[in-house]
């Protein structure tokens, strides 16, 4: 489990019941701290980038609370190592909303908000689109895991007896796939948790992958340009990837080392034209750029 072997202290930044549940679940042992952003849509922002920033924002947010050396006590209140032990701090932030036809359909105001979104959804097939960002010092990791969730139609009379109780208030899209919701729900593809709010395998992977890079190498390798971060980790064939890197932009670089089969490493750099998008990650080729 990764709460045995758990060599770096983890933050959840999301005040969420069902995140918080479903990273205990994954065996992670970590304090919650919600985070303060803005949560308001830019003009002309895509859901995916939405969902992301939001992510980045609150990840972000929390650790900036940690970065001031004379704020850090040697044990927290709850127990828990402070950051001036030889634990490392990673700081997990999410976000997720609902897609109906290109809108997104955030936590309802009220009831009859609710009842709107349920009739867009009824007898449809949605988006569910979880942004998720993992953040130390060095950087930020992040990406979008998006699930499609089929609704068949909702009767009226479960649709007043549903939004009559408190349960849609609190949730994009005014529904939950664990809860009353479900059965109107015959069928998803994707991640089922991701609908909950959390897609924990692909967390477990980018959690896992930062932080097995930082203990073998000392540190995460990281370039930046305008404030852009990409958190790098590693390949089966010896290759460095960043993690939804960005990926055709020229402002954004990332860091590779190759093994040269002999026992060394040779810093490389990779310009954007040489990082290619996979199913999980971005695979970082052979740059023809070494550092000296």
């Amino acid at each position: 489990m990764a709460g045995a072997a758990q060599r770096f202290r983890l933050i959840l930044a999301s005040a969420s019941p069902r995140r918080r549940e479903l990273l205990a679940q994954a065996g992670y042992v970590f304090t919650v701290e919600a985070a303060d952003v803005d949560e308001t849509l830019r003009e002309s922002e895509a859901p995916d980038v939405y969902v992301k920033r939001l992510a980045e924002e609150k990840a972000r947010a929390v650790l900036e609370r940690y970065l001031d050396p004379t704020l850090i006590d040697e044990t927290d209140k709850d127990g828990a190592p402070g950051l001036s032990s030889r634990m490392s701090l990673v700081v997990l932030g999410a976000d997720t909303t609902v897609v109906c036809d290109g809108e997104i359909l955030a936590k309802p105001a009220d009831g009859e908000d609710a009842k709107r979104m349920l009739r867009r959804l009824s007898k449809r097939v949605h988006e569910v689109l979880t942004g998720v960002a993992v953040a130390t010092r060095a950087g930020v990791v992040s990406g979008v895991e998006t699930t499609l969730v089929t609704f068949s139609e909702i009767p009226e009379a479960e649709l007043d007896l549903y939004c009559a109780t408190q349960e849609p208030m609190d949730k994009a899209g005014a529904y939950g796939i664990q809860g009353y919701a479900a059965r109107w729900i015959p069928r998803i593809d994707g991640d089922y948790f991701n609908v909950m709010g959390l897609p924990i395998a692909r967390v477990v992977r980018m959690i896992e992958g930062l932080w097995s890079l930082s203990e073998r190498t000392g540190r995460v390798d990281v370039l930046a340009r305008e404030g852009q971060l990409c958190g790098v980790a590693l390949a089966d064939d010896g290759w460095q990837t960043l993690e939804a890197a960005e990926v055709g932009d020229d402002r954004h670089l990332g860091l590779a080392h190759r093994e040269d089969g002999v026992g060394g490493r040779h810093p490389h750099v990779a310009r954007s034209d040489q990082i290619h998008a996979s199913a999980d990650a971005v695979a970082v080729h052979r740059g023809d750029h070494r550092l000296r």
